[in-house]
C-alpha cells in the first residue's frame, strides 16, 4: 500500500536520501581526488580514544575490518532502503545500527564531530513515530549549532566579540596547503584576515548566529526556519571552505541531511511534537548551567566544542604545544623515558609510524585541539600565564598524567594498551624527543 505524500512522510524520506547521497558524495570526491578510501580513513591513526563504558575487548572487536568496514559500506545501502520504505521499522534499526558503529570507530580515531548528529537522528527515526522524530531532529540541529556557541562563550568569553579568534584560526589554516587542510581560497582568506572590520563582523556574526538566531528560529513558521536554519548553516561551511579549510567544508557535507530533517521539519510552534525540541535544546544547556561544565567527550556524547578558544588561548595554546620545538608527549610507560623517541603527531588524514618502532605521541588533538575539549584537561590549563615563562609545565603534565592513568580511554592501537604517561619535552628539526622538560 502506497504511503500518502504529506510532509511527515516526505521528512524522514528526503533525510535517508541526502545522508545517502551526501556520504556517497563525499566517498566518491575523496577517492577521486586523492585515491583514498574515506572509510579506512579510521585506520589511519595510530592512537584512539574509547568511550569510558566500553570495555576494551569490545571496542577493539567493532573496529576489526569484518565489522567496521561492513558496516561502513552497508550503511548507505541501508541509508537507500530506508529512503525507499521509510516505514519500514527493521530497516530503520538496521540503519541506526550501522551509523553506530561506524560513528563510534569513526570519531574515536578521528576526533570528527561530524557525524553526531546523524547518529542521533537515526535512532529517533529508529525509535519514534515520524513527527516525533522531527522534533527532536530539530532539536539536535539547535542542540549542535547552539552548543558550538556556548562553548566559544564557556571557554573564550567575551574575547569571542572580537576581533581574535577567527583571525587567529583563519591566519594558522592559511598557513597550510590545500592538501593538508589550507583554505579553499587562500587570497580571499588572507584577504579576510587583513582586514581587522572584516575579522571583527565575522566573530560577532558566527557567535551571535550560534547562541541567538538559530535558538530564536525555533519559533518561526517552517519555510522561515528552513531558511534561517538551513541556508544559514549552508554559508557557514561554504564560509569554512573558501577562508579555513577547504577539508574540512566538504567533510561536513553530509550535515546538510541533518539540517533538511531538522530545520525542515513541519512543526508549527505549540505543537505536540514542537515541544520535544526545545525539552532537548533545555536538556544540554541545562547540564551546562547546572554543573558549570561542558557536555563530557565521551560518545555518543559530546560538547561540539568546535574552535572554541579566543584568539589569546588559540595563539598560548599553538605556541606552546604546536608550533614552537615543545610539546607534550603520551606513552604506554617506558622504561628509559621518552628522550630521543620519535613524536608522532596527528595530520587532518592520519599518521602512522612502524610498528617495531619505539615512539611517543602528541597529545595535541587527542586530549586537546581545534576541536577537542575534554573537562578536567580544560580546568588544568592555566591561561593567566600560558605561553609565559610563569607557565608550569609539571603541574599541567601531571594533570593529563592523571586523567590519562585514571581513564585510561586512549589506547595505542599497534600494542592495544592504554597511553597512562605523560610528558613535556623539547624536540629538534627531525621531530625526536631532544630535551625532557617535565
Amino acid at each position: 500500500m502506497a504511503l500518502p505524500v504529506s510532509f511527515p512522510a516526505v521528512g524522514p524520506r528526503r533525510f535517508f536520501a541526502l545522508q545517502a547521497g551526501t556520504w556517497l558524495f563525499l566517498w566518491a570526491i575523496i577517492r577521486i581526488t586523492s585515491g583514498v578510501d574515506f572509510f579506512r580513513q579510521a585506520y589511519s591513526f595510530p592512537v584512539v580514544t574509547r568511550p569510558s563504558w566500553l570495555p576494551l575487548r569490545a571496542f577493539l572487536f567493532l573496529r576489526r575490518p569484518g565489522i567496521y568496514l561492513t558496516a561502513c559500506y552497508c550503511l548507505p545501502l541501508a541509508l537507500v532502503v530506508a529512503a525507499w520504505q521509510p516505514s519500514a521499522v527493521s530497516v530503520r534499526l538496521c540503519a541506526a545500527l550501522l551509523g553506530s558503529i561506524y560513528s563510534l570507530v569513526e570519531s574515536s580515531a578521528t576526533n570528527s564531530h561530524r557525524d553526531y548528529p546523524m547518529l542521533y537522528n537515526l535512532w529517533a527515526l529508529a525509535l519514534l513515530p515520524p513527527r516525533w522524530a522531527e522534533g527532536v531532529a530539530l532539536g539536535v540541529c539547535l542542540h549542535f549549532v547552539a552548543s558550538s556557541g556556548l562553548a566559544k562563550l564557556y571557554i573564550g568569553g567575551l574575547e569571542w566579540l572580537g576581533p581574535g579568534p577567527l583571525e587567529s584560526v583563519l591566519r594558522t589554516y592559511g598557513d597550510l596547503s590545500f592538501s593538508s587542510g589550507g583554505p579553499g581560497s587562500p587570497k580571499m582568506s588572507k584577504l579576510v584576515r587583513d582586514s581587522p572590520l572584516s575579522m571583527s563582523l565575522l566573530d560577532r556574526m558566527t557567535l551571535l548566529y550560534e547562541v541567538l538566531v538559530v535558538p530564536a528560529a525555533l519559533f518561526l513558521p517552517p519555510s522561515a526556519r528552513l531558511a534561517v536554519g538551513l541556508g544559514g548553516m549552508i554559508c557557514l561551511h561554504l564560509g569554512i571552505y573558501v577562508f579555513q579549510s577547504a577539508i574540512i567544508g566538504v567533510f561536513f557535507i553530509p550535515n546538510v541531511a541533518t539540517y533538511t530533517l531538522g530545520f525542515g521539519s513541519n512543526l508549527e510552534v505549540g505543537d505536540a511534537e514542537w515541544y520535544a525540541s526545545p525539552c532537548l535544546f533545555c536538556l544540554s544547556i541545562g547540564y551546562v548551567a547546572l554543573t558549570r561544565s561542558l557536555l563530557p567527550e565521551n560518545w555518543p556524547l559530546t560538547p561540539f566544542a568546535l574552535f572554541g578558544w579566543s584568539g589569546s588561548q588559540w595563539d598560548a595554546l599553538h605556541d606552546t604545544f604546536v608550533r614552537s620545538e615543545t610539546r607534550l608527549v603520551m606513552s604506554a610507560g617506558l622504561m628509559n623515558g621518552p628522550l630521543g623517541l620519535k613524536v608522532v603527531g596527528r595530520g587532518i588524514r592520519g599518521s602512522s609510524c612502524a610498528d617495531d618502532e619505539d615512539v611517543v605521541y602528541d597529545f595535541w588533538d587527542v586530549l586537546l585541539g581545534d576541536t577537542m575539549v575534554h573537562n578536567d584537561i580544560l580546568r588544568a590549563i592555566d591561561f593567566e600565564t600560558l605561553g609565559s615563562p610563569l607557565w608550569d609545565p609539571a603541574s599541567f603534565t601531571r594533570r593529563v598524567e592523571t586523567w590519562l592513568s585514571t581513564h585510561r580511554r586512549v589506547i595505542e592501537l599497534r600494542s592495544s594498551r592504554a597511553l597512562v604517561s605523560a610528558n613535556f619535552v623539547r624536540v629538534d628539526d627531525r621531530g625526536f624527543v631532544d630535551e625532557v622538560i617535565a
